[in-house]
């Protein structure tokens, strides 16, 4: 038995997945609020149909409503790497953006 054991430990040492149907944070820990609704996570990747997590001041180190993670629909992670992208071709070559760009990037700024 114990071999068996030894060897699905094997097989699987490389997987990295969680799931989590709901979690509620009341001022947990790092002092965050929020809901998490079916999460999925693979290789420390998060993907959620509903979450949202915030901190409220406190007058001592959070100074005002602070907004920590969110995700809708499984697109936070999506939209972060469209946002990289086009942070980075606004700082390196501007002119090579469209009008189209400059304005996915505004929006995408004040999500991020």
């Amino acid at each position: 038995m114990n071999k068996l054991l030894e060897k699905i430990a094997w097989k699987t040492r490389k997987w990295n997945y969680t799931f989590h149907l709901f979690d509620m944070y009341l001022h947990d820990a790092q002092e965050a609020w929020g809901i998490n609704f079916f999460s999925i996570g693979a290789n420390m990747r998060h993907w959620s149909l509903f979450a949202f997590e915030f901190r409220l001041p406190n007058k001592t180190h959070v100074k005002r409503f602070t907004i920590d993670h969110w995700d809708i629909f499984f697109l936070r992670n999506l939209l972060w790497k469209q946002y990289d992208s086009l942070s980075d071709r606004a700082l390196w070559n501007s002119r090579s953006m469209t009008a189209w760009d400059h304005f996915k990037l505004e929006i995408l700024e004040r999500l991020f």
